[in-house]
């Protein structure tokens, strides 16, 4: 009796994973399973590792360069650049001669959808930022594309600050895996969309699998409501 039983359960079991698989493909049943894996992490991520929480964006920045003593020579990578207004800031606070700035971005816009943002949000429409700065130059297409080719001849020695405002998890993801097995103790890594817990914080949960790290928050940026939108961290 044990065995038929047994030999009817693995039965049932071989029917029914093709059709649990073909729901978890399903985008609504998806989300909600990778909301029940990342949400309580994301939550319990924040109370272990708060950093100091700045009102918004430039506070942010500025708390981070101003901790770190960030105007020394420093490489400064930004990924999803967008109409510039990031590089900018950073270009305008440090005025190292040896500083590199490198943005890199499409320009197209998002290359899917991204929440209720359609495919194309963010386009400047292939027009690169105009920027006079002679130490900031950008790299056109998608990552996936540019950054194996542009990464062969860099050798990291310089202060790294590496800043992921792409968005995606697919585009954040892929840059974590290329570049955390570069970085040394004290770089940093600001996240633009962290509350966005299934895109970037998913991200460097999935990335750090591949290369576990040790690092400390140095800072966040809370919203009125709440909302964690922003997260520097430092490799330990």
């Amino acid at each position: 009796m044990r065995k038929l039983l047994t030999s009817s359960a693995r039965t049932l079991a071989s029917l029914a994973r093709p059709l649990l698989y073909r729901l978890y493909r399903l985008p609504s049943v998806r989300q909600r399973a990778l909301y029940v894996v990342y949400g309580p992490g994301y939550r319990k991520w924040l109370e272990v590792n708060p950093g100091e929480t700045l009102p918004d964006r430039e506070a942010l920045y500025r708390f981070i360069f101003e901790r770190e003593g960030l105007d020394c020579p420093i490489d400064y990578l930004e990924f999803g650049v967008y109409k510039g207004s990031s590089i900018r800031w950073w270009l305008e606070k440090n005025c190292h001669p040896e500083s590199r700035f490198v943005g890199f971005d499409c320009f197209d816009g998002l290359p899917e959808k991204w929440g209720e943002m359609p495919e194309g949000t963010f386009s400047t429409f292939g027009a690169v930022p105009e920027v006079a700065d002679e130490r900031c130059s950008f790299v056109k297409g998608y990552f996936q594309d540019t950054l194996p080719n542009w990464l062969i001849s860099r050798d990291f020695r310089r202060k790294t600050i590496v800043h992921l405002d792409a968005d995606l998890y697919s585009s954040t993801l892929l840059v974590l895996l290329q570049v955390l097995p570069r970085l040394k103790r004290g770089d940093i890594i600001i996240f633009d969309e962290f509350g966005s817990y299934l895109d970037e914080y998913r991200a460097l949960v999935d990335a750090t699998v591949a290369y576990p790290i040790e690092f400390t928050a140095v800072g966040q940026n809370l919203m009125a409501s709440g909302y964690c939108q922003r997260v520097a961290i430092k490799i330990k």
